[in-house]
């Protein structure tokens, strides 16, 4: 049985997903001296890397957008976790 996601869940999974997605795509980089190994790649696969990194791009603008944001002292949050409670 799956637990119910908490407040901290949330936020450990908002703030991991551009560093796992930021980390996948520089896995699939290539480190040997070849250079041109981009181009021996099939046109699929080069479109989904360029996808990758458009949305890590995208990502990582987002993540700096929210960084700057400034919250007021004393704000309610926008997510509000509440307990289920069982009906008798």
């Amino acid at each position: 049985m799956n637990p119910t996601p908490t407040r901290r869940m949330v936020t450990k999974l908002l703030l991991a997903a551009p560093a796992a997605l930021a980390a996948a795509s520089a896995a699939c980089t290539s480190t040997s001296g070849s250079g041109g190994s981009s181009d021996r790649l099939p046109p699929a696969e080069r479109k989904h890397r360029d996808d990758v990194a458009r949305s890590v791009a995208e990502l990582q603008k987002n993540v700096a957008a929210l960084s700057q944001l400034e919250l007021p002292a004393g704000s309610e949050p926008a997510i509000h976790f509440s307990p289920l409670l069982t009906r008798k």
